[in-house]
């Protein structure tokens, strides 16, 4: 089983410029709903791009859904893509550009907070932000997280 832990320290101690946004950041606000993917909000510059590659190197990383073609050893070749879907030896990571809800990575990078995961201070969205992107995307499994996640920030407005 994948453990989503090892791709975010992967990130991390690479230095890749991320938030987590999606499940994980649900979870790490308390929402209860279980993921075994990593989704994180990213700057697709070359640089950035760069570190990405180097987090990701031994864990044979591929883009997802059918051919599965390797992912790129330069970071030229990824410049103009919006989003990245890839699976790795370590697990499922979405690359998003933007957030729908919030915009641009450098928008979502305001609307963060610094929390201490997994020996590392991640930037994560805002309880509002999570909102907002779950009120945005507006699927059906997003419903239900944006209730829980309604429900807890109720919950914390009343302690």
């Amino acid at each position: 089983m994948h453990d989503p832990r090892l791709l975010i320290r992967r990130l991390a101690e690479a230095h890749v410029d991320f938030v987590l946004v999606g499940g994980l950041a649900g979870i790490v606000q308390g929402m209860t709903r279980v993921t075994q993917d990593v989704d994180i909000c990213a700057a697709l510059l070359e640089a950035n791009l760069a570190r990405l590659i180097d987090a990701l190197a031994g864990t044979n990383p591929r883009f997802r859904g059918p051919p599965r073609l390797p992912f790129p050893a330069d970071a030229g070749a990824l410049l103009g893509y919006k989003n990245l879907y890839l699976e790795t030896d370590d697990g499922e990571l979405d690359v998003l550009g933007e957030i729908e809800g919030i915009g641009s990575f450098e928008q979502v990078k305001a609307r963060s907070v610094a929390l201490p995961l997994f020996g590392s201070a991640i930037l994560s969205l805002d309880l509002d932000a999570l909102i907002d992107a779950k009120r945005a995307l507006n699927r059906e499994k997003d419903r239900g997280d944006l209730r829980e996640l309604e429900l807890i920030r109720a919950k914390r407005h009343r302690s």
